[in-house]
C-alpha cells in the first residue's frame, strides 16, 4: 500500500495529493513509475463512486488495467468542489466487466465518451463477497 498522511473525511487540492504520491494534476488515475498511484473521481462521471467507477477512453483505460493488476489499494478521492477532493479511503479493484448491460446500469446518460470498464472497488481490507452459511 501506498504511504501516505490522508485523513478519511478531509479534503485536498490534486497539489497536495500530487505532492505526496506523485502523478498527474489532472488525472483520474494519476500514475508514477507505471503504477496507479491513486484515484480522483467527479461525480457527475462516476456518481456511485468509490465503489463503482466508469471508465472510458484508450489512455485511462491503460491505467484502469494497471490498477486491475495492482495488488495494493491506493488512495481514492472524490470531487466535492473546486480545489476540494475528499479522501474516502484506499481502494482495491475487486473486478472488472466490459459488459455492456453493466455499463449501461451504471453510467449516467449524459457522460461523454461512453465508458466502456466498469470497476467495481472494494475498501482496503474487506474481502469478497461471503457465501451464506447454512443454518
Amino acid at each position: 500500500m501506498t504511504a501516505h498522511t490522508f485523513k478519511r473525511g478531509r479534503f485536498y487540492t490534486r497539489r497536495e495529493i500530487h505532492q505526496q504520491l506523485g502523478g498527474g494534476l489532472r488525472d483520474s488515475l494519476p500514475h508514477r513509475d507505471g503504477r496507479v498511484v491513486c484515484g480522483a473521481f467527479t461525480p457527475d462521471r462516476n456518481p456511485e463512486a468509490p465503489r463503482v467507477v466508469l471508465i472510458g477512453g484508450a489512455r485511462l483505460d491503460r491505467w484502469a488495467e494497471v490498477l486491475v493488476r495492482q495488488a495494493e489499494a491506493v488512495p481514492i478521492f472524490l470531487k466535492r468542489s473546486p480545489r476540494k477532493w475528499e479522501y474516502v479511503g484506499d481502494y482495491r479493484v475487486g473486478r472488472k466487466t466490459r459488459e455492456r448491460a453493466a455499463i449501461v446500469r451504471h453510467a449516467p446518460s449524459s457522460i461523454d465518451p461512453d465508458p466502456d470498464l466498469v470497476l467495481f472497488l472494494r475498501r482496503s481490507g474487506e474481502r469478497g463477497r461471503r457465501k451464506r452459511s447454512r443454518p
